[in-house]
């Protein structure tokens, strides 16, 4: 289990992680079986649920992040806030990595007002992952954004080159 892995490594392999990870591993050293087999079984029940529209549709399309308003250097532990209200998460991702068994893409949807690029993520049915490619590749026929240097955003700030590739 997770938490038990966690719990084994070694000190440098922990470190290793990186420095955004650990505030994750030392709050999955505190979490016992039962807690991590309660989650176990609210990710399988949101799977029953979530399942079931997949039978009934191809695919599932939503934003892969579900604000612009998170700056480049957002520190993991920060909080977050959605058109002022606070938020836990602002990822779509997170979903279907929960799930594991649901093949899941997200593609380049354009640029909000303030520059920050958007994507959209595709989840499919167990198995579909050839679906899922099929949708992304027909989204990003219909809406190229990088075939031309004009189109991407040039880089700016810390660490940034401020050339556009072509």
């Amino acid at each position: 289990l997770a938490y038990e892995l966690c719990d084994l490594a070694t000190p440098e392999e922990k470190r290793l992680l990186g420095a955004d990870m650990q505030p994750l591993v030392a709050e999955m050293a505190t979490v016992g079986r039962a807690a991590f087999m309660e989650a176990e079984v609210a990710a399988y029940d949101a799977w029953l649920v979530f399942g079931a529209v997949l039978e009934r549709h191809h695919a599932f399309i939503c934003p892969t992040v579900t604000t612009t308003d998170i700056p480049f250097d957002w520190e993991l532990e920060a909080p977050i806030e959605i058109d002022g209200a606070p938020a836990d998460r602002f990822t779509t991702t997170m979903l279907f990595n929960m799930f594991g068994n649901c093949p899941a893409l997200t593609v380049p949807s354009g640029f909000a007002e303030n520059g920050v690029p958007t994507g959209l993520q595709i989840a499919g049915r167990t198995f579909d992952d050839e679906m899922v490619f099929r949708i992304g590749a027909a989204l990003e026929r219909q809406a190229p954004l990088y075939d031309h240097a004009a189109r991407r955003p040039a880089l700016t700030g810390a660490g940034a080159s401020t050339k556009r590739s072509n």
